[in-house]
């Protein structure tokens, strides 16, 4: 426990790809920061457009505190990869992944890092996010909001991101422990779309203390260009599928029930939509496997009939109803 207040220096992250449209509106947040013991690594993920261009010129007419870095890569390796040649080259106690698509709020590091200067056992700050639609009139939403919690167990943790799901699944608005990353080589997989899943997956088998806030810290933009309105069904599905299997192999020994539970909702209402997938069927037959081994009966069941069900249209609509029932049991 550090004692009075101490300034925590933080590690700014954001990969930059194909973002021209997008990536002043980033900038601009992190620059009107209200915190400034922090650095800003902007990797340059070999973009074809002007977005570097653009960062560099704002650094140049940019005259305050903050510590700016462009690191650039040869070819274009993925937003994984970015993230991970920022988090190795990052000099700060703290990391925060920024998407450049995205903003943070002008007290978004003040407020995640104020914990941190209270104690600095923490290896997580979560803030809340405002979600806001491209092309629907700066449509905003509020998705589900945690209120402030000090969880002070890895159990504790466990519990608010598995059963509670007051965690979001993602690798933004998370002030992380650069040490931990390091010491448990929590490094993205540069081979996987949707690479936060299963991030978050080993994160949480780490956490020892983790501190939410009530703050909305993140803006988060829902556009035409997102990995999630940009790529076909068909693809969609295999990649969740790799992203499920992956899971499916490192459930932990102690933990498995809770873990499955948590993954085999999303799991089921892929799996029942994709009746032809031969993936998603070889990814149910580990699960099952893997659940008998551990005498979890319930999650079991639930991916039989999700078998079952699933090879028809009646059956499809039902099971829709039944899993969120049976999931929503404890």
């Amino acid at each position: 426990m550090r004692e009075g207040k101490k300034n925590i220096m933080v590690s700014v992250v954001v990969p930059v790809y194909k973002v021209s449209a997008y990536i002043e509106r980033c900038m601009a947040s992190v620059m009107r920061q209200t915190y400034d013991c922090f650095e800003c690594i902007l990797v340059d993920d070999a973009t074809p457009d002007d977005s570097i261009e653009k960062c560099k010129a704002l650094i140049e007419q940019y005259d305050g505190p903050i510590s700016f870095r462009i690191v650039s890569h040869e070819r274009n390796k993925g937003l994984s990869a970015a993230r991970n040649t920022g988090t190795q080259i990052a000099m700060g106690d703290y990391i925060l992944y920024v998407d450049s698509d995205d903003e943070i709020s002008s007290d978004c590091i003040e407020k995640l890092a104020a914990p941190v200067e209270r104690d600095n056992t923490i290896d997580l700050v979560v803030g809340n996010v405002e979600e806001r639609s491209e092309g629907s009139r700066g449509a905003v939403s509020m998705p589900k909001k945690h209120e402030q919690a000090d969880l002070r167990t890895n159990d504790e943790v466990r519990e608010y991101y598995y059963v509670k799901k007051n965690i979001e699944t993602t690798a933004w608005n998370k002030l992380i422990k650069k040490d931990m990353i390091t010491r448990f080589s929590l490094f993205f997989d540069e081979n996987l779309y949707w690479e936060d899943a299963p991030w978050m997956f080993y994160v949480m088998q780490h956490v020892s203390h983790a501190y939410l806030i009530n703050d909305v810290t993140y803006i988060y933009h829902r556009h035409p260009g997102s990995i999630t309105t940009s790529l076909d069904t068909k693809r969609m599905l295999v990649y969740k599928g790799h992203i499920y299997e992956e899971i499916t192999n490192h459930f932990s020994k102690v933990d498995s029930k809770r873990e499955a539970r948590f993954y085999i909702r999303g799991f089921c209402l892929n799996y029942i939509e994709s009746p032809k997938s031969r993936l998603y069927s070889q990814a149910a037959r580990k699960f099952r496997k893997e659940l008998s081994f551990r005498h979890d009966l319930h999650n079991r069941s639930l991916l039989l009939a999700t078998s079952m069900m699933r090879k028809t249209w009646p059956g499809r609509q039902l099971f829709h109803y039944i899993v969120r029932f049976a999931l929503n049991t404890r």
